[in-house]
């Protein structure tokens, strides 16, 4: 073959690849091509040019997009500049391509038309959008005078905002002022559209922050004192408060405009009567927020859109509830049991296809140990935040509150592994890799890292400076470039982070982000505008096969905002909203994308606003639809709601649990959670041994037992034995008898001085209960009983667990074992005792039998330890952990039930643990460690949280320096500075304090139902919802009459050191067997069960003998629940 033929083949061969190259770009660059289907229009998408799920970052640059959104560094003093600028998407003059807004806080905001094959053209001189010399923030594109094209709306950071209306053709006029929307000096930051008001067209909400920083620029602020108070007068009177001697910043209120059709808009005042608090008062005053982020969403899928309201530091988030005519509620005070702290931006995504919104929203956390150590953490939620007046405190993390079905929700962030994201601006759900789930797009970074501890020591080293001077601290920070993130939903509410996989780790600061199919494949884009940088232009590499929807609404609402898209026969059973602007600082093009899977054809309804639908049936994958509000049909009525499991009645008991004032920390500063609120028990006891039980609580010292005697017809009459009058000396914790009276083992670990541990027997008629010593050398506190006859004496006996040693967490407590006899003496059992010495920190104990031999073995609970199993030989027991397979699952094990779950004869185990939505599981990376002893030689026993970074397999501090050298002040001279401090392990900042220390892991805290294989157990994870909070009591019955042991497990934990933030995700949790081994979680709207507070201990029993079970749940430091069981069939027997 000759060189001129070799040649002329590879000519011929790159001219082909050329060839196909072209005309696959040509497939890209054109507008889809439509067919009319009458009430809808359909077009085959463009064919996708990824390879795998991600993106690919392209150039801006190259793409026609020269744009930087600049900050000059002589305006950064204005901290809330740095806040940065946002974007807009969506088709300006109806060519079928999707166009760009860029925001600009310098220069001019651009906008780039859509040529196609990913190249822009800059159009906005001819447009008329440069917005010049506005310090532009956020942007959104809508149609606001209801004739069928894209409006822009573009807020500013000084002032004015701007409102263009479009012609058609992609040229636009400046109405502001002609639109009523003119607003001078003001800080404003996102902005939303909906229809609020109901009346087909969309009004506009617009976030406000302030036009300034006050306090963090150096401003100077006027004071002086009223009525003997100080007060701020002059410029800033409304934007600073004095609070507890401390000024405090607020930022100004919020804009709603309501839209006549024409976009001619009216301000919304506040204080019309219309806008009601938690409570349903009308709010006397307009909140002055620091307002980021607003999205207009129906967020309880009533037909009326809602809002949300993302606000900073410690003004906190609006979700108003829209009730129709034009009234609008802040959500209920227990709906929503806690929020973020800075609060950036907000989503919604039906993440778990149930067919509810839940909602993400961001906060500023760092996932790494290095910026966890470095930052400063925000250590007073409990503070009340400004213009609030509910239990509801701010947390500095992100949440992820997850609708439980009635539109109360729990955060699941740190089960879901998404509660630290890094400095958070912009973020959005959005199925990247069209697997029906939708995954979590996070922008990220600043500046200045305003965070940093070294350099808040550093300048607060200069003291008080002139405001010029004081301004240009800021400069003094350290950039924060940490990488954008993206979290693939990988079902079950678990999501793992896969920037790096996924292309998506860019280390520009981001801040506005934008969905947009900015190639017409289907599948959305990403762009994202940044400080100082060019702009981050992602393209959608996804395969698999998906359908978009695009709306054209009837009246002036044309694009369907507002609208609820259902796509069926896919993966899942998807939907989305539509939605106008509602990002940070920025606004989507008006299309969903959904997963089609395998499906030949999907069905797609829209449920419009009007209360009509839409349905397409046989749409076809690799399609996109624009649906038509033409030959609608009403919407179907909602369901109806089947009556509650149990009926709350709770007024039937006359008391509530107290808790006396103590301070754990005051003796070990370092424990991870309070030890004296773990209360109170709960029994049925029968106590005059008249055939029927009587209730019983426990209450804390100082306080009294309560007894209450059942009626026949299950009415409560308090009992008034004088025996039951004693104040008590401890917390009345663990309840039980011994067929001779009432036993409590009573605790005393917030006591002053070292107390013996005893256990007390009431009985009725006595004046005083007997008391029945418990030798201990080391003082350990007593805990919970566990009783049942060991030997086969015909006599019951008492096992007493040893709970801790006060002022010496967590150094193993000593249990004991004491012998029923003849008139119910209890005699210690010593040789049996020995057994039980040291042998941990017991929070449960059950006896249970396990094997064919007819005595009960013994089944304990520890913290920072395994459950352990003893095995019982006549009445002699030993340790068989090892045995039964337990002995490698250390764990926070807090409580223990007994049942057969799966049906099979053997008597098996629900083991409730600390769960996996706590700060111990918000990375999957690390397990948490506690170094033990007199650290530091000075006596103290310390007890000193820690941290195994599996990866570098190095233990690791989890408390920052700022707290732990107020214990350990050799810290800071062997590690002055917070960043060394955070590169350091515990063996090399303890270095030669550690001797004698020891070390316990907790590797295992998910709560779980130990099925006995017999000899081993299997452990089997509980349902999700049962890892949300500690499990703090368990009780176990067939409650709905199916022959299938079910389960209730007592939820929330509040008594954690302040950084932690209470846990209060459940609400008590019913777990219905299927005989299998296997539960189904019943939320409260459908059980009836609905306990917020602490729930501590639980009990079962016939109340008014039905033949069905009852349940009692106790509250720590609250009142008592009683639920009758209404719907579940008289108990059956198992064969």
């Amino acid at each position: 073959m000759t060189k001129r033929t070799v040649s002329s083949i590879a000519f011929a061969i790159l001219l082909t690849a050329c060839l196909l190259g072209l005309a696959k770009r040509a497939a890209i660059a054109k507008p889809l091509q439509w067919h009319d289907r009458g009430h809808y229009r359909e077009a085959k998408v463009n064919q996708p040019l990824g390879q795998a799920p991600g993106f690919s970052l392209l150039s801006a640059r190259a793409a026609g997009i020269a744009f930087t959104n600049r900050l000059a560094r002589v305006r950064m003093v204005n901290a809330n500049l740095l806040n940065g600028a946002g974007v807009a998407a969506g088709d300006v003059d109806g060519d079928g391509l999707c166009d760009l807004y860029l925001c600009s806080l310098d220069g001019e905001n651009r906008l780039f038309k859509n040529l196609g094959d990913w190249r822009f053209k800059d159009i906005t001189a001819a447009a008329g959008v440069e917005a010049p010399g506005m310090s532009s923030t956020g942007a959104a594109f809508g149609d606001l005078d209801g004739d069928g094209d894209l409006d822009l709306f573009v807020t500013s950071c000084g002032g004015p905002n701007a409102l263009f209306l479009n012609d058609g053709s992609g040229r636009f006029t400046n109405r502001t002022r002609a639109a009523g929307v003119e607003a001078r000096r003001i800080g404003s930051t996102s902005v939303a559209m909906g229809d609020l008001d109901g009346d087909g067209d969309l009004d506009i909400y617009v976030a406000n922050y302030g036009e300034t920083s006050v306090l963090r620029s150096g401003g100077s602020v006027s004071v002086r004192t009223v009525n003997g108070k100080p007060v701020v007068t002059g410029r800033y009177a409304n934007r600073i408060r004095i609070m507890d001697g401390e000024m405090v910043e607020v930022g100004e209120p919020d804009f709603l405009y309501l839209n006549d059709g024409r976009a001619k808009f009216t301000r919304v005042d506040w204080t019309d009567g219309n806008w009601l608090d938690e409570n349903g008062a009308p709010i006397r005053k307009a909140f002055w927020d620091l307002g980021l982020a607003v999205m207009i969403r129906d967020a309880n899928q009533d037909g009326r859109p809602d809002i949300y309201v993302c606000n900073d530091f410690q003004t906190p988030d609006r979700l108003w509830i829209n009730q129709g005519g034009g009234r609008f509620r802040l959500i209920d005070e227990l709906a929503l049991r806690h929020r973020s702290y800075f609060a950036m931006a907000v989503d919604f995504a039906d993440i778990n296809r149930d067919g509810h919104d839940d909602f993400f929203v961001a906060d500023m956390m760092s996932p790494t140990h290095l910026l966890e150590m470095t930052q400063v953490v925000v250590t007073n939620p409990f503070a009340k935040p400004i213009d609030e007046f509910i239990d509801r405190p701010i947390i500095h993390r992100n949440t992820l509150l997850v609708n439980r079905g009635d539109n109360t929700y729990m955060d699941t962030a740190n089960f879901s592994g998404v509660a630290a994201t890094e400095w958070t601006w912009g973020a959005a759900f959005l199925d990247v890799d069209l697997d029906g789930l939708e995954d979590l797009l996070i922008a990220n970074g600043h500046a200045f890292d305003t965070q940093d501890l070294d350099t808040i020591e550093r300048t607060a080293r200069l003291g008080r400076l002139p405001p010029a001077q004081d301004r240009k601290k800021i400069f003094l920070y350290p950039p924060l470039n940490v990488p954008n993130m993206v979290f693939r939903n990988d079902a079950g509410l678990r999501f793992t982070e896969v920037g790096r996989q996924w292309g998506f780790e860019s280390k520009n600061v981001s801040h506005g982000l934008s969905l947009c199919d900015l190639d017409n494949d289907g599948d959305q884009d990403v762009v994202v505008n940044c400080l100082n940088s060019p702009p981050l232009l992602y393209r959608n590499n996804a395969t698999a096969s998906r359908v978009s929807v695009a709306l054209r609404g009837a009246g002036g609402n044309t694009r369907g905002i507002g609208a609820r898209i259902t796509v069926r026969g896919g993966p899942y059973a998807q939907s989305q909203e539509m939605i106008a602007g509602g990002r940070y600082l920025a606004g989507d093009e008006p299309l969903r994308s959904f997963a089609a899977g395998q499906a030949q054809s999907l069905t797609i309804a829209v449920a419009w606003p009007s209360g009509r639908q839409t349905v397409v049936t046989e749409a076809k994958p690799n399609h996109a639809y624009e649906i038509h509000e033409k030959n609608t049909q009403p919407s179907p009525p909602p369901l109806a709601k089947p009556p509650p499991m149990f009926t709350d009645a709770s007024d039937l008991l006359a008391h509530g649990h107290t808790e006396r004032p103590s301070d754990d920390f005051l003796r070990q500063p370092l424990l991870p959670r309070r030890l004296t609120e773990s209360g109170p028990g709960v029994a049925f006891i029968d106590w005059d041994r008249d055939g029927r039980d009587e209730l019983f609580f426990g209450n804390g010292a100082g306080g009294k037992l309560t007894g209450y005697k059942v009626a026949t017809d299950g009415r409560l009459a308090k009992l008034d034995d004088p025996v039951l009058a004693q104040p008590l000396v401890g917390d009345a914790l663990g309840l039980g008898t011994d067929g001779h009276g009432l036993l409590v083992a009573v605790s005393a670990h917030d006591s002053p001085v070292p107390t013996a541990p005893s256990m007390l027997r009431y009985r009725p008629g006595l004046a005083k209960p007997e008391v029945i010593a418990l030798p201990s050398a080391n003082h350990s506190d007593a805990g919970s009983i566990a009783v049942a006859d060991t030997d086969g004496d015909g006599d019951l006996d008492v096992f007493v667990a040893g709970r801790g040693i006060p002022g010496q967490f967590p150094r193993p407590a000593s249990s004991w074992l004491l012998r029923g006899g003849p008139g119910g003496r209890l005699k210690l059992d010593a040789e049996q005792t020995a057994v039980f010495a040291n042998l941990g920190l017991v929070n449960s104990a059950v006896f249970v039998n396990l094997d064919d031999d007819p005595l009960p073995e013994l089944a304990v609970a520890t913290e920072w330890g395994p459950i352990r199993i003893f095995t019982n030989r006549g009445g002699v027991f030993n340790d068989a952990t090892q045995a039964w397979g337990l002995d490698t699952q250390p764990g926070l094990w807090r409580t223990l039930a007994v049942g057969d779950f799966d049906n099979d004869g053997r008597t098996d185990l629900i083991a409730g643990n600390w769960g996996l939505n706590s700060p111990y599981k918000h990375g999957r990376k690390r397990v948490p460690h506690l170094v033990h002893g007199d650290i530091g030689g000075d006596g103290f026993y310390d007890a000193l949280e820690a941290r195994l970074d599996v990866a570098s397999q190095r233990l690791l501090p989890r408390h920052q320096l700022v707290t732990l050298e107020k214990l350990f002040p050799f810290l800071r001279e062997n590690f002055p500075t917070h960043r060394r401090y955070a590169a350091a392990t515990i063996q090399q900042l303890f270095a030669g304090q550690l001797a004698g220390a020891g070390l316990l892991n907790a590797s295992h805290l998910a709560s779980v139902v130990l099925l006995n294989r017999g000899g081993r157990f299997e452990a089997r994870p509980l349902p999700v919802e049962a890892q949300l909070t500690p499990v703090s009591g368990a009780a176990v019955a067939d409650f709905d009459g199916d022959g299938n042991d079910d389960a209730f497990l007592s939820q929330n934990y509040f008594a954690v050191r302040v950084q932690d933030y209470r846990m209060d995700a459940g609400e008590g949790l019913l777990l219905l067997g299927d005989g299998q081994g296997g539960f189904v979680t019943v939320f409260g709207h459908r059980s009836g069960i609905r306990v917020y507070g602490e729930q501590r201990g639980c009990a079962v029993g016939d109340l008014n003998a039905d033949g069905r079970p009852d349940l009692l749940v106790t509250q720590n430091k609250g009142d008592p629940k009683l639920y009758l069981n209404a719907l579940g069939q008289a108990s059956r027997t198992k064969q």
